[in-house]
């Protein structure tokens, strides 16, 4: 997870960064930078509803506000000829600091004089520009998505808890449609079986266009059927040698490992943006 600390000048150029959320990067604005962002709040146009959205954004959980222990960080007259304000200063170290205990922790600020002040102290450094290119690779979640007084880790929850329901929902209506398919069939004339079997297939798209961890999990589970079926390994005249004489189990055997292979994909594909994208990454890192 990326650790993006924040310059002053970030948050004026580009507010919208504060009203996206993924697990991928964690945005921290330092209790510095929060003072000087206040200090011009009443000399340039907009800055009030820079700090409402700052306030917002921290209460949903979006972004994290972390306190600079001041007297760590001695600044004396030497800094004037590096161009360097006392808030920079304050703010390159807190950043070095900080990337001792996280990995890929990043400072972000448009100023040229901090960026080769902190450079030179070994703290990485992105510009506006490399920041906004980095998080478009990533699918995010906006801050009105979050309902008012509710935080991202709410939200991730019902939205997960809801995305597994149905995953569960489809997967037993999956299997009584299979079981009964012929009983259906047989007690339906052709033009509402014809529909019955629209219905279904429009059902199925809009899970999938809707809860896609839940489309996931109901494939996966479909195809994991599919390829026991073939195999039966519970039967009592179990022979896997058989198998390779017996077309209709080598196609379902087949076809139900296909099956599997498009569930995860659709399931990682459905879980980009959530809390448990990073996890995922750790087992499929190239996903």
């Amino acid at each position: 997870m990326k650790r993006l600390i924040l310059d002053t000048n970030i948050l004026y150029k580009d507010p919208s960064i504060l009203t996206r959320w993924s697990s991928n990067f964690r945005i921290i604005i330092p209790d510095i930078v929060l003072e000087e962002a206040r200090k011009v709040s009443g000399r340039l146009p907009g800055s009030e509803n820079l700090l409402h959205l700052v306030d917002n954004a921290t209460a949903k959980g979006f972004v994290k506000i972390a306190k600079v222990n001041r007297d760590k960080y001695p600044y004396n007259s030497d800094n004037d000829n590096k161009r360097i304000s006392y808030v920079d200063f304050q703010l390159a170290h807190f950043a070095k600091d900080y990337s001792k205990y996280k990995d890929e922790t990043f400072l972000v600020t448009e100023d040229r004089h901090l960026l080769k002040y902190a450079n030179d102290i070994g703290v990485r450094t992105l510009n506006l520009f490399a920041l906004q290119n980095d998080l478009l690779s990533f699918k995010t979640v906006n801050i009105d998505e979050v309902e008012k007084g509710k935080t991202i880790s709410q939200f991730q929850f019902r939205h997960l808890a809801i995305s597994f329901a149905t995953g569960v929902i489809l997967t037993a209506v999956s299997f009584l449609i299979y079981k009964n398919i012929d009983t259906i069939l047989s007690k339906s004339p052709i033009w509402g079986s014809t529909l019955s079997l629209l219905a279904v297939a429009f059902g199925f798209y809009w899970v999938r266009s809707n809860y896609r961890i839940g489309y996931g999990i109901a494939e996966f589970s479909f195809g994991l059927y599919s390829a026991f079926w073939a195999l039966s390994p519970y039967s009592p005249d179990f022979d896997l040698s058989t198998l390779t004489t017996d077309l209709p189990k080598i196609f379902s055997l087949v076809g139900g490992i296909y099956v599997m292979v498009r569930g995860l994909t659709n399931f990682g594909d459905g879980i980009k943006g959530t809390s448990i994208e990073i996890y995922w990454r750790k087992v499929f890192p190239n996903y």
